[in-house]
């Protein structure tokens, strides 16, 4: 997930600051459905 300026990849938003997340294990869930759980694809 990032955070801030997104200029550099033909975007709008300028500011001064940029941050990358990483996560290593996730878990996705859209609409109370989880399409991935710790890290792995499942739908």
């Amino acid at each position: 997930m990032g955070v801030g300026d997104n200029k550099t990849l033909g975007g709008k938003v300028d500011s001064p600051l940029h941050i990358d997340l990483i996560f290593r294990y996730p878990t996705v869930t859209v609409d109370d459905i989880v399409l991935v759980k710790d890290g792995k694809v499942v739908a």
